[in-house]
């Protein structure tokens, strides 16, 4: 159990730390002023731009969404891991492990890590003498 706890601590902190990176960006987005586009010369690039400015300004924080469900999510499969570890709550354990495998809940491109490592883990939680061993 403590090799696939391991990766799926290793893949959620890789996913968290690219969402707080997200969130980070998102909120700084925020922070440009909107007459900077006045210096590109592209119209249709100014266009999209302007529009771009527009929908940030109606809402701002509709960026941080994202990012701050992957962390939701991956603060889960950390926890869900740990619990393997120390085989305690099975249920939890599985369902972090099914939420691993599932690329659009939590993670941007750590799914290439994350889905493997989610399906090894719960291999190995569904076999009948993991589960017997779990308190």
């Amino acid at each position: 159990m403590n090799l696939p706890s391991i990766f799926l601590i290793a893949s959620s902190a890789l996913a968290i730390s690219l969402a707080l990176m997200a969130a980070i960006v998102s909120l700084a987005m925020n922070q440009i002023p909107a007459d900077w586009i006045d210096v590109i010369s592209d119209d249709n690039l100014r266009s999209a731009l302007s529009q771009a400015l527009d929908e940030r300004n109606r809402n701002p924080l509709a960026g941080l969404l994202f990012p701050v469900w992957m962390i939701a999510g991956n603060v889960f499969i950390i926890w869900g891991a740990l619990q393997m570890r120390q085989l305690k709550n099975y249920s939890v354990s599985v369902a972090a492990a099914v939420l691993a495998t599932i690329p659009c809940c939590v993670s941007y491109c750590c799914c290439i890590f994350s889905m493997p490592v989610g399906a090894w883990a719960l291999y190995v939680l569904l076999q009948p003498e993991v589960k017997a061993r779990f308190t």
